[in-house]
């Protein structure tokens, strides 16, 4: 059963909606506690204010670094649809212009490389096996893999 896109946008926007309601319902409980420790043990208004200073940036450097990690990971998926853009796109371009060549014994080598580079793109670039635009492809990888 397909859902309608509204449910899906739905679903996309709510979850990390969710997950920072979550964190930050999370970080306040932990600050209440940390809190009442401290007055139960007797630290002063100052020492108190630190304390909630220091659990303030511990809860930044915890989003920060989750937020890092997330855009590394958008960075090396928008990587690899570049990637893979760049070597179909190429392969692509060979098998449409291929009969405006003048020397037709060479067409059929030619698409048939064209072929082996998207194959071999979608079988090592698409699971992030290449991050470059490299063309290990024509050094015989795509043959037997690298």
């Amino acid at each position: 059963m397909s859902r309608s896109p509204t449910v899906r946008k739905l679903i996309a926007t709510s979850r990390p909606a969710a997950q920072a309601a979550f964190f930050g319902l999370l970080v306040m409980i932990l600050l209440i506690v940390s809190d009442e420790l401290s007055r139960h043990f007797g630290l002063g208004e100052s020492q108190r204010v630190v304390d909630d200073a220091l659990g303030g940036i511990i809860a930044g450097l915890t989003s920060y670094f989750d937020a890092r990690r997330r855009m590394r990971f958008v960075a090396e998926r928008l990587n690899t649809v570049g990637l893979m853009n760049h070597h179909v796109r190429n392969a692509l371009q060979v098998i449409r212009d291929a009969h405006y060549l003048q020397n037709k014994e060479n067409v059929a080598a030619m698409i048939e490389d064209a072929v082996t580079r998207i194959d071999w793109a979608l079988r090592e670039v698409l699971p992030g096996g290449v991050s470059t635009y490299d063309e290990r492809w024509k050094n015989g990888s795509a043959q037997g893999g690298v």
